[in-house]
């Protein structure tokens, strides 16, 4: 069986739209199916930063990955040199415009490098709509099975944006629309997401879990650890913006239980790893500096050692965001580490880490200061803290992977293989 997927970024590339296709071609891989990924390289000064994703791939897949090249240059060449027809065209379909002028080149490439293949399944990721486009038009040439994977959704994007901007998201929901008709179904990361998907797209869907690699993200044995302060907490990534993720609460917190004496330098340490200084010094004063701990960006391979190293992975939310599932939250499940969320998203994120007892969540100040305290006056007088899980195999990437590879065998492809 062929599967093709089509992604906006691949390992080495860090990117997030490149990591949960790159963890499917894996496991889809020791499934037993022939795997091959098209993908955008874009060269940047950011190339370096963007190269950080060790991934493990399979010796025979990296040769199964057709790789296209772009850049700012390619994108201004193709805006300059832009005829109306093309503008036209670009108004009506914005995929081919974003970025300027890739749709183009990867229609000539991918039909170039696979047509002597045909593929029994294609899998476009979203939101990112020309990966939409191609792998429609390649599913229609291969009479292939079509499906769409949605690790975002516009819709979760409901913070304050300009004009230009919304209604550039307008067009592409019209495109997301028209583009899905031929697809079989929709696989997403949340409840959330599939209940909008399921009722803007009128269409089947699969609930796919984000996940922990196995072989990535697993308990280490490590001495002396939890056994003394600092208490330490760990936050591995990008902020993005403050809409969607807002440390403020932690923040006050900790400047208030310094203020009060309650707490003191050699305490608790609040490491971050990767994330923006310009988002956090605002939110960064003189009683609470001495707390927090700015590392830059790491390596993937490096983050399973660091939260062993760590109490508790911190996930930082905001009240607004609905359905976002972090993988950072299912790579500390991996390690059996328990996460504390702050604050809660009173939704499925709440649900899922209070019902399942995977961690703490958070949303008020005095809420974050008793949980810090105890933590800490735990340690103090050597008292055990109620850190650790046995990691969840239905989050492990394996098992999520099988799930879609059942899915689409059992539903549309078993009548192929009796044959």
């Amino acid at each position: 069986m062929k599967i093709l997927f089509i992604c906006p970024a691949f390992p080495p590339q860090s990117d997030v739209g490149g990591i949960r296709v790159a963890y499917f071609a894996k496991y889809f891989s020791e499934f037993g199916w022939d795997v091959k990924v098209i993908t955008r390289v874009y060269r940047n000064e950011n190339d370096v930063i963007k190269s950080r994703f060790d991934f493990n791939l399979y010796p025979f897949m990296d040769n199964n990955v057709l790789r296209i090249f772009d850049s700012d240059k390619d994108n201004n060449d193709y805006l300059n040199k832009r005829n109306y027809s093309k503008l036209v065209r670009d108004f009506f379909n914005p995929e081919y415009s974003s970025p300027p002028g890739f749709l183009d080149k990867a229609l000539i490439k991918a039909f170039n490098e696979y047509n002597k293949i045909k593929f029994d399944v294609v899998v476009a990721s979203l939101p990112d709509n020309w990966c939409l486009t191609l792998g429609e038009k390649i599913s229609k040439e291969n009479d292939a099975i079509f499906i769409t994977d949605f690790r975002d959704i516009y819709e979760q994007d409901s913070y304050d944006k300009s004009l230009r901007t919304r209604l550039q998201v307008f067009r592409f929901k019209i495109g997301r629309f028209y583009r899905t008709r031929n697809a079989k179904f929709f696989s997403t990361v949340s409840s959330y997401m599939y209940d909008i998907l399921s009722s803007k797209l009128k269409k089947r869907g699969v609930i796919i879990f984000n996940g922990y690699d196995n072989d990535s993200f697993y308990p280490l044995e490590l001495s002396n650890k939890g056994s003394h302060l600092p208490l330490i907490i760990t936050y591995t990534g990008r902020l993005l913006n403050s809409w969607f993720r807002n440390p403020e609460i932690l923040f006050k917190a900790i400047s208030e239980l310094n203020k009060e004496g309650l707490i003191s330098k050699g305490d608790l340490q609040i490491k971050f790893f990767g994330s923006e200084l310009n988002i956090l010094e605002k939110y960064i004063d003189d009683l609470n500096k001495d707390f927090i701990i700015v590392n830059e960006i790491i390596n993937a391979s490096e983050i399973n050692f660091i939260i062993n190293s760590s109490d508790y992975t911190l996930i930082i939310n905001n009240v607004g965001p609905k359905g976002v599932l972090t993988t950072k939250l299912f790579e500390s499940l991996g390690i059996g580490k328990k996460v504390v969320v702050i604050p809660g998203d009173k939704h499925e994120l709440d649900a899922l880490v209070s019902n399942e007892n995977y961690g703490y969540v958070l949303s008020k100040i005095s809420e974050v200061k008793k949980f810090l305290l105890k933590n800490i006056n735990d340690k103090k007088n050597g008292i055990s803290i109620d850190n650790s899980i046995i990691p969840p195999i239905k989050f492990s990437r394996k098992y999520q992977a099988k799930l879609l590879s059942d899915f689409i065998i059992n539903n549309y492809l078993e009548n192929s293989i009796h044959n």
